[in-house]
């Protein structure tokens, strides 16, 4: 297996006054694919979801295809150069995106042009952190985040100038978090709970996601990647300088957006929590 690194590594928190931030950095190619531990039991949950409720985690517009197929040699081709204990072959007969999504831990969303918009054309989404992919396919980037708190006022436009900028040559990652009452990587559904039974900051999970953009040398569709590790908190945030700082985060994040991340009811328990342990 591989030295890919845990939630350990990832700790989003910077101790900067709150604002929606991008936070791009520069992605190693690579270093595209992080293959870890949970490899296999990871790909076996992907592939009981995919056989027990496959619409819900795959969904891909015919105007996809060719990107589809581009985004599956390109899996095949890394995972066959950097990870080739972990290659394997994949039914033929599948969607090309379903294939890809298949062989890495990642989920796959890709975006491409159509009708003068860049948006969501295909998915390969197992582990969804709180959004559902039927509700987001085939639409553009703000119309995709609409729930989001400040994401239109705040990242809307640098996030549109991003993908229009972004060239094959200098693909990005960034980090998004999280925290939950439940490890399981399947949740599509759970933003903006109000009236959840409040939970012990013990009991809560770190959840982070690990993003990718890259723009594809052929097709020139973008093709998202998410990894998403999640560890309990107790275990994710072990050195005092990064409980202080997801406490600060938490501080000073505003009600609208604790609201649509669930963390209203748990917020200032859990800032005492991380400054008291």
């Amino acid at each position: 297996m591989t030295d890919a690194p845990s939630a350990l590594r990832y700790q989003p928190f910077d101790g900067r006054p709150f604002k929606q931030r991008i936070g791009i950095r520069p992605l190693d190619l690579a270093a595209w694919i992080e293959p870890d531990e949970e490899f296999e039991s990871n790909l076996a949950t992907k592939a009981t979801l995919l056989a027990e409720r496959h619409t819900e985690v795959f969904s891909a517009l015919p105007y996809a295809m060719e990107a589809s197929v581009e985004v599956d040699r390109l899996v095949a081709v890394h995972m066959s150069t950097y990870f080739p204990a972990l290659s394997c072959e994949i039914d033929p007969d599948l969607h090309p995106l379903d294939r890809a999504g298949r062989r890495v831990q990642e989920d796959l969303c890709l975006m491409v042009q159509h009708d003068g918009e860049l948006r969501l054309a295909a998915a390969s989404l197992c582990f969804p952190g709180r959004w559902r992919l039927a509700d987001k396919i085939g639409r553009p980037m703000l119309a995709i985040h609409e729930p989001v708190a400040r994401y239109a006022e705040d990242i809307g436009r640098p996030t549109d100038d991003l993908l229009s900028r972004l060239t094959v040559e200098r693909p990005v990652w960034r980090l998004n978090w999280s925290l939950v009452d439940d490890p399981t990587l399947f949740q599509p559904g759970g933003h903006g709970q109000t009236d959840a039974a409040p939970v012990e900051p013990e009991d809560l999970y770190l959840r982070v996601e690990r993003q990718t953009l890259r723009r594809l040398p052929e097709t020139g569709a973008i093709l998202f990647t998410i990894r998403t590790y999640v560890r309990p908190l107790p275990d994710a945030v072990t050195a005092k300088h990064d409980r202080e700082r997801l406490a600060h985060a938490l501080e000073v994040m505003p009600d609208d957006v604790r609201t649509y991340k669930s963390l209203l009811a748990v917020a200032d328990r859990t800032i005492a929590w991380l400054r008291i342990n």
